[in-house]
């Protein structure tokens, strides 16, 4: 594991980190890379309580008005690979000639 051990200037207002080419990021992209740690988000307790209650009150308007629009979707490819397929069904292709098996029992 690596470990920091410098003095890491850091803003007073937005936290991010400033590095050797004078170039400001965020603390879990300076610490992603310069250790192995990988990041997880979640929302503290205070946190929950000091923005979560405002901001749902403010989708609730926007949908009472009729201003409301959800979030956009990504469209997502989702590829689920046979790990043990017959040799009838191979195509040699970027699947590593397995074929992609799509919806159920196929």
């Amino acid at each position: 594991m690596k470990q920091l051990n410098a003095l890491l200037p850091i803003c007073g207002y937005c936290k991010k980190i400033r590095d050797d080419q004078d170039y400001w990021q965020s603390v879990e992209g300076y610490i992603s890379k310069h250790t192995d740690a990988t990041f997880s988000h979640g929302i503290c307790p205070e946190c929950f309580v000091k923005h979560v209650p405002a901001e749902l009150q403010k989708l609730m308007a926007e949908k009472k008005a009729g201003k409301f629009e959800p979030p956009r979707r990504k469209s997502m490819n989702i590829l689920i690979v046979d790990d043990n397929p017959d040799e009838s069904e191979t195509d040699g292709h970027a699947t590593g000639g397995r074929r992609p098996r799509c919806g159920p029992g196929r």
